[in-house]
């Protein structure tokens, strides 16, 4: 059966593409070269690349994918695992033509890099790992005992541009992406800004991570692993 393609609706442009059922949003920037992929982390979208992507499209053709689930994905009623949302990034893909790509990927989407590495090496250039190259089979154990962090107050909740303030004075930055981001994953509603996903999917997309595990020992793609620390 001969696969649908998708069309980006521009550079830079909020794109979407349906695989297996499922309506996925993503951005492609556009460039010459080679594809680059970048993933989000959990409860980010395509649009927190905004200020990244961009930058490197002299070099390389850079779309980013947000999950289903959030932003302006679907949500699916049933499968978060990890498995699905690799058939995701795969899917889109092989609509937009491109036969292997170069992944970046934040936080949890280095579940998927891991994946996309040890499991289909065909479609690997090279992986880079943004704070993101853990086993996080306990994850819920070990933050469970963490102080929670800086949270926003109802009144910080009052609108997009209220809440892009606060979260650039906590992040200590003035980002565009950020605001396109919040407006991405966040709605308001009658309780001010809150997200679009239910917490059940983002246990879901987690508890898929864990069940997947890393499996480091497979992947034979170049890989880069960065982390930083706040103090």
């Amino acid at each position: 059966e001969a696969i649908k393609a998708c069309a980006p609706a521009g550079a830079g442009a909020d794109s979407y593409c349906t695989i297996g059922g499922v309506r996925l949003h993503y951005v492609d920037w556009g460039g010459q070269g080679p594809a680059i992929i970048l993933l989000a982390s959990l409860g980010n979208s395509a649009r927190i690349f905004d200020d990244l992507a961009p930058r490197l499209t002299a070099g390389h053709r850079v779309l980013a994918f947000t999950r289903r689930g959030y932003g302006q994905s679907d949500l699916s009623q049933t499968d978060y695992s990890n498995q699905a949302l690799v058939g995701d990034i795969l899917g889109l893909m092989d609509r937009l033509s491109i036969g292997k790509a170069s992944f970046v990927g934040h936080s949890i989407a280095g579940g998927a890099l891991s994946t996309l590495g040890a499991q289909h090496p065909e479609r690997v250039d090279r992986l880079a790992y943004f704070d993101s190259a853990y086993d996080r089979a306990r994850a819920m154990e070990l933050t469970d005992g963490v102080p929670a962090g800086a949270a926003p107050t109802p009144t910080d909740l009052a609108s997009l541009g209220v809440l892009t303030r606060w979260r650039d004075g906590v992040l200590q930055t003035q980002s565009p992406a950020v605001r396109d981001d919040i407006g991405q994953v966040m709605a308001l509603g009658p309780k001010g800004m809150t997200p679009r996903t239910p917490p059940a999917v983002m246990l879901k997309v987690l508890d898929g991570d864990i069940a997947a595990g890393p499996q480091y020992s497979h992947i034979k793609a170049p890989a880069l692993a960065l982390y930083t620390s706040k103090d």
